[in-house]
C-alpha cells in the first residue's frame, strides 16, 4: 500500500491545471499520436460510415442549508459521425431521447463545442482528417420523445461531425437506496463507524453489470473543518486498500451538504479491470482531537470506463443513453462503436455527529447517522460544488 501525503498547495495548482484543459472544444485535422488507425480494427472501415458514441456520466451538486447537497446526474452525449467512403455524403442526424430517459431537473442540457470533453480514446483510434462540430439541433416533440435533429450534413471523405449535447439523466432519488449507492453498472456500499475517537468509513465498490471496468477507482473525502469551524485538529488518516493510494492533507473539496470544506483526500489508483461480480474494499480511518461541535459530511467520487466491447460483438453492451441514428438519401453501410464512462462526486447522506471529549467519553463519541435522522443541523456557509473536474483530471492522467 502506497500512503503518501502531498502538499496541498502543489497538489491544487496540479490539480486547477488539469481542470483548465478537462473540457475543451475540439478543432483541428489531427488529435492524437496514437499507433492505432482505422487500418488495424475490426471491421474493416472502407466504404462505411462510422458512428462512434461514447458516454460520460457526470454530475452538478447544489449547496442545501440544513440537508446533504442537492444531486443530480448529468450525461455528456458524443457522437463522431466519420465517412469512410470515397465520395462526400450527406445525411440527417437525428437523437431521440425517450420520455423515460429525459429527465428534466434543471435544464442542464446544452449543444456543440462547450459540452465536448477531451480525453476520448475515438479520435486516438480513427484519426479523421477534419470534424466539425455540430451546433444546437432543431428540436421538436415527437409522441412521448424528445428528438434532436440536424438537417443535410454533407461529410468529405475521411472526414467527421460530431456531434455533442448534455442532458438531465436524473436525480438523486434513483441512486440512494439505504446503504448503498446505485450507479449504472455499480453499486457503492458504506458503513460508518466510530471507535475510541476514530472515525471509520468501510466502502465496498462492486461491479454489478455485465462487463469488466475499467480503471475503477474509489475516491473520498473527509472534512475536518466546516464552516471556518476546526471540528477535529492533528487528524491522520489510515487506509487499507486493494491498490495503491495518494492522500492529500488540508485539502479544500465539497463535502455532503455541497459546500466547501477542509479535510483529507483519499485517492485511489486502481491500474486493473474490474470483473463482473467483483468488488473493491476499502476501510478508511480519520484519528485526531476532537475540538469543536458539529457535523462531518464525507463525499465519495467515483471514476470508471466500460470499453472491453466497443463494437458489441458479444450483443451484450448495454448503452446508458439512447445511441444517434442516420437518415440518408442512398444506402449506406454503418458501423457501430460505443463506450461509457461514469466520473462522479456524490455527496454522503450518512454523517457523524462531533461533540468535544469530556469527562464521560461515552455520552460525548460522535455518533454516526444518515441524513434522514437528522432533524436540525448547523448552517453552513454558502460556496460553490465544482472541484470535481480537478480530480477528473487527475484520475484520466493516471489513466493515459
Amino acid at each position: 500500500m502506497k500512503n503518501l501525503k502531498t502538499n496541498s498547495i502543489s497538489f491544487l495548482i496540479v490539480f486547477i491545471s488539469v481542470c483548465l484543459v478537462s473540457i475543451a472544444p475540439v478543432h483541428g485535422a489531427v488529435f492524437s499520436t496514437s499507433s492505432y488507425s482505422h487500418e488495424n480494427i475490426t471491421p474493416v472501415l472502407k466504404n462505411t460510415i462510422l458512428i462512434a458514441e461514447r458516454d460520460v456520466l457526470s454530475f452538478d451538486v447544489k449547496p442545501n442549508i440544513n440537508s446533504t447537497g442537492n444531486l443530480s446526474l448529468i450525461v455528456h452525449h458524443e457522437a463522431w459521425i466519420i465517412n469512410y467512403y470515397p465520395e462526400p455524403k450527406t445525411l440527417t442526424v437525428m437523437s431521440s431521447v425517450p420520455a423515460s430517459e429525459n429527465h428534466a431537473i434543471k435544464n442542464h442540457t446544452a449543444f456543440g463545442n462547450r459540452t465536448l470533453m477531451q480525453q476520448s480514446t475515438i479520435p486516438n483510434l480513427f484519426h479523421p482528417k477534419k470534424t466539425q462540430v455540430l451546433e444546437k439541433p432543431r428540436i421538436i416533440e415527437k409522441g412521448n420523445d424528445t428528438q434532436y435533429i440536424w438537417n443535410d450534413i454533407t461529410i468529405d471523405p475521411n472526414d467527421a461531425a460530431i456531434i455533442a449535447y448534455s442532458n438531465d439523466y436524473m436525480d438523486s432519488s434513483g441512486i440512494y437506496d439505504g446503504d448503498r449507492i446505485n450507479l449504472p453498472g455499480v453499486s457503492i456500499s458504506r458503513e460508518f463507524n466510530e471507535f475510541n475517537s476514530s472515525f471509520v468509513m468501510d466502502y465496498s465498490l462492486r461491479n454489478t453489470g455485465s462487463a469488466p471496468l475499467n480503471v475503477a477507482n474509489l475516491n473520498v473525502f473527509f472534512p475536518e473543518k466546516v464552516s471556518g469551524v476546526q471540528l477535529i485538529d492533528s487528524a491522520e488518516m489510515v487506509v487499507n486498500s486493494p491498490c495503491g493510494i495518494d492522500i492529500a492533507e488540508k485539502t479544500s473539496y465539497n463535502d455532503g451538504t455541497g459546500h466547501y470544506s477542509t479535510g483529507h483526500l483519499l485517492l485511489s489508483n486502481c491500474p486493473d479491470n474490474l470483473k463482473s461480480g467483483e468488488q473493491q474494499n476499502y476501510s478508511i480511518t480519520i484519528s485526531g482531537q476532537k475540538q469543536n461541535s458539529g457535523t462531518i459530511f464525507p463525499s465519495v467520487i467515483t471514476y470508471y470506463r466500460v470499453d472491453d466491447d466497443p463494437y458489441n460483438a458479444t450483443g451484450s453492451m448495454k448503452s446508458i443513453w439512447p445511441g444517434v441514428e442516420l437518415v440518408t438519401e442512398n444506402q449506406v453501410n454503418i458501423s457501430q462503436y460505443y463506450y461509457f464512462e461514469a466520473s462522479v462526486a456524490i455527496p454522503e447522506t450518512k454523517f457523524f455527529i462531533v461533540t468535544p471529549d469530556g469527562n464521560d467519553t461515552k455520552n460525548d463519541n460522535p455518533i454516526p447517522r444518515t441524513a434522514t435522522q437528522s432533524a436540525s443541523l448547523p448552517v453552513i456557509m454558502t460556496g460553490e460544488a465544482l472541484l470535481f473536474c480537478m480530480i477528473l483530471g487527475t484520475i484520466y492522467k493516471k489513466t493515459r
